[in-house]
């Protein structure tokens, strides 16, 4: 897992390992940090349901490689704000229309 590439299928594995520790630890240390597993449970829950699936990352990824494709194909600067966000627009309408 790389910084900010967090799936929910990253988000479940995460949790299955949690719940590992957690049975290893004696009665007397669940008790001790169960307040901070809740925790832990709940940060990971969140960032599940924010999460994509890997499925729907590795879509991205393409489409992202696919516009700086297109940028580079167009002469565009991706660090012009103002030209990136004009042809991002025209580039999902050139999508759109291929798909039509």
């Amino acid at each position: 897992m790389a910084q900010g590439e967090f799936t929910k299928e990253e988000a479940d594995a995460t949790m299955e390992a949690i719940k590992e520790v957690v049975q290893e630890l004696s009665r007397k240390k669940k008790m001790e940090l169960i307040g901070h597993f809740n925790d832990i449970g709940l940060f990971i829950e969140a960032a599940k349901r924010a999460a994509p699936t890997e499925a729907e990352f590795k879509a991205k990824k393409q489409l992202g490689a696919h516009f700086a494709a297109w940028l580079a194909d167009h002469n565009i600067d991706p660090l012009d704000v103002v030209a990136y966000n004009t042809a991002w627009a025209e580039f999902e309408a050139a999508q759109e229309a291929e798909g039509e």
